[in-house]
């Protein structure tokens, strides 16, 4: 996939869909938060972009990366408080 592995795709797409879904974050902090997951991992927008083009000639890896990506991007739930107490 233009010379990028499906993990490092996987990983770095989840990551900027975290950053695009925080609603903490301004669109400037968005900005800067997406530039540094990318120049994190040596990679540009053009670089992502290429990825993702050339998933259009396999589109069920595409579907299957896609599902992997929808997964890590699903901020993990935090476990409930213990219970202290009866109610």
């Amino acid at each position: 996939m233009a010379g990028m592995s499906d993990s490092t795709f996987v990983a770095t797409v989840a990551a900027l869909t975290r950053i695009n879904q925080d609603p903490a974050r301004d669109s400037a902090s968005r900005a800067t938060a997406r530039d540094s997951v990318l120049q994190g991992r040596g990679l540009t927008p053009d670089d992502m972009e290429r990825a993702a083009l050339a998933l259009e000639d396999d589109p069920e890896r595409a579907m299957a990366l896609w599902v992997r990506i929808s997964e890590a991007a699903i901020p993990t739930a935090s476990p409930p408080p213990p219970a202290t107490g009866t109610p």
